[in-house]
């Protein structure tokens, strides 16, 4: 790429088009082609910095000064910018959903770790469970629709916690888990609506609903261990468990469990 000297238009297709390549391995190794693109990027400036300063560019490792903390300016956005945030995401968390004030936080969607600002674009409010499981990831979860071409195929849903014995009777704690497992797994805020009744038909019909363009198929793999996690956890807390999961997406065929 160095050599063809491509405008950044036509940088981006083509190695978006090498990431795509169906005979290469880089979707397994790199979920989005974004985390893709950010290793590719900086594999070029290590060459170009090692070109500048006359150094071979297979060992050469650029060391770079940080200022100490004392002297580095906006590390954390002003109180302001974070109100700010908060009211545009209407004070609730948006991955999981949860409105709990004192749990919210602003995160950084571009972690400052790697050079992220504090811009309105690049910042969004996340409780304290959906941040601490971010981390330094790149997740934009006021995007309503997947970027990922493929299903992630390490996607582990024990990592995510399950509502605690005081919160298993209440819908919104289930609700809250349930968006907070399915939007990670599609990096996105894929959950236009989750449907749990304190009686009747949804109370024992459990109803997901996809917002377009992020595929129900996806999670086949997946929705045997979610739906059983479920009843478990509630069985175990002598709550009543559901008696099925469907997730629904428009103009897409339904997934079910128990089919």
């Amino acid at each position: 790429m160095l050599d063809k000297k491509l405008n950044l238009v036509d940088a981006d297709d083509l190695l978006r088009s090498i990431y795509n390549q169906v005979d290469r391995l880089w979707s397994i190794l790199y979920y989005t082609y974004d985390m893709f693109k950010s290793h590719f990027d900086a594999c070029i400036n290590r060459i170009l910095h090692a070109q500048r300063h006359g150094a071979d560019p297979e060992t050469h490792r650029p060391q770079f000064h940080t200022p100490d903390s004392e002297f580095l300016q906006g590390a954390e956005p002003v109180e302001e910018i974070k109100q700010q945030v908060n009211e545009r995401d209407s004070y609730q968390c948006v991955c999981c959903g949860n409105a709990n004030k004192r749990e919210l936080q602003v995160d950084h969607i571009v972690s400052k770790y790697y050079g992220g600002g504090n811009i309105m674009d690049n910042l969004q409010t996340l409780c304290s469970t959906c941040n601490i499981i971010k981390g330094k990831e790149k997740i934009i979860f006021r995007d309503p629709q997947t970027d990922l071409t493929e299903p992630l195929h390490n996607f582990n849903i024990s990592q995510f916690e399950l509502p605690v014995i005081g919160e298993a009777r209440e819908p919104q704690y289930w609700e809250s888990y349930i968006r907070r497992v399915i939007n990670f797994f599609y990096r996105c805020s894929a959950v236009q609506k989750v449907e749990i009744g304190k009686r009747g038909h949804s109370y024992y019909h459990w109803k997901v609903e996809l917002r377009v363009g992020n595929a129900p198929s996806w999670l086949e793999p997946h929705i045997e261990s979610l739906f059983k996690g479920i009843c478990q956890a509630k069985r175990s807390y002598k709550v009543i468990a559901p008696e099925s999961l469907t997730i629904t997406s428009p103009g897409l065929p339904d997934l079910k469990y128990p089919r």
